[in-house]
Protein backbone atom coordinates (compact mmCIF):
# COMPACT_ATOMS: atom_id res chain seq x y z
CA UNK A 1 0.00 0.00 0.00
CA UNK A 2 1.47 3.34 -0.97
CA UNK A 3 1.69 6.31 1.36
CA UNK A 4 -1.24 8.29 -0.07
CA UNK A 5 -3.69 5.39 0.31
CA UNK A 6 -2.49 4.82 3.85
CA UNK A 7 -3.01 8.51 4.66
CA UNK A 8 -6.53 8.44 3.23
CA UNK A 9 -7.41 5.35 5.26
CA UNK A 10 -6.07 6.97 8.43
CA UNK A 11 -8.12 10.13 7.80
CA UNK A 12 -11.27 8.07 7.16
CA UNK A 13 -10.67 5.97 10.26
CA UNK A 14 -10.16 9.05 12.45
CA UNK A 15 -13.36 10.58 11.05
CA UNK A 16 -15.31 7.39 11.70
CA UNK A 17 -13.98 7.13 15.25
CA UNK A 18 -14.85 10.78 15.94
CA UNK A 19 -18.39 10.25 14.63
CA UNK A 20 -18.86 7.09 16.68
CA UNK A 21 -17.51 8.82 19.79
CA UNK A 22 -19.97 11.70 19.39
CA UNK A 23 -22.84 9.32 18.70
CA UNK A 24 -22.27 7.13 21.75
CA UNK A 25 -21.26 10.01 24.01
CA UNK A 26 -24.47 11.98 23.34
CA UNK A 27 -26.80 9.01 22.85
CA UNK A 28 -28.82 9.89 25.96
CA UNK A 29 -29.21 13.55 24.96
CA UNK A 30 -32.23 14.18 22.69
CA UNK A 31 -30.91 17.64 21.84
CA UNK A 32 -28.04 15.98 19.98
CA UNK A 33 -30.47 14.38 17.52
CA UNK A 34 -33.14 17.08 17.41
CA UNK A 35 -33.11 19.37 14.41
CA UNK A 36 -35.04 22.62 14.81
CA UNK A 37 -36.27 22.70 11.22
CA UNK A 38 -37.61 19.15 11.23
CA UNK A 39 -40.66 19.44 13.49
CA UNK A 40 -42.71 17.24 11.16
CA UNK A 41 -40.17 14.44 11.39
CA UNK A 42 -40.00 14.70 15.17
CA UNK A 43 -43.79 14.69 15.27
CA UNK A 44 -43.91 11.58 13.08
CA UNK A 45 -41.32 9.84 15.25
CA UNK A 46 -43.32 10.67 18.37
CA UNK A 47 -46.47 9.26 16.77
CA UNK A 48 -44.64 6.08 15.83
CA UNK A 49 -43.28 5.81 19.38
CA UNK A 50 -46.78 5.86 20.88
CA UNK A 51 -48.13 3.41 18.26
CA UNK A 52 -50.11 5.83 16.11
CA UNK A 53 -48.50 4.34 13.01
CA UNK A 54 -47.96 6.94 10.25
CA UNK A 55 -50.33 9.67 11.35
CA UNK A 56 -48.91 13.18 10.97
CA UNK A 57 -51.48 14.47 13.45
CA UNK A 58 -50.43 14.62 17.09
CA UNK A 59 -53.93 14.10 18.48
CA UNK A 60 -54.86 10.59 19.52
CA UNK A 61 -58.25 10.90 17.85
CA UNK A 62 -56.65 11.41 14.45
CA UNK A 63 -57.40 9.18 11.53
CA UNK A 64 -54.40 6.96 10.89
CA UNK A 65 -53.46 3.93 8.85
CA UNK A 66 -54.24 1.48 11.66
CA UNK A 67 -57.80 2.81 11.91
CA UNK A 68 -58.13 2.72 8.13
CA UNK A 69 -57.01 -0.91 8.04
CA UNK A 70 -59.54 -1.81 10.75
CA UNK A 71 -62.30 -0.31 8.62
CA UNK A 72 -61.42 -2.02 5.35
CA UNK A 73 -60.45 -5.39 6.82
Amino acid sequence: MNKSKKTIYIILLVGLLARLFLFFNFLDSPAFFYDDDSFDYVQLAENLRVNRIFSWDIHSSSFCIRQFLRIIL
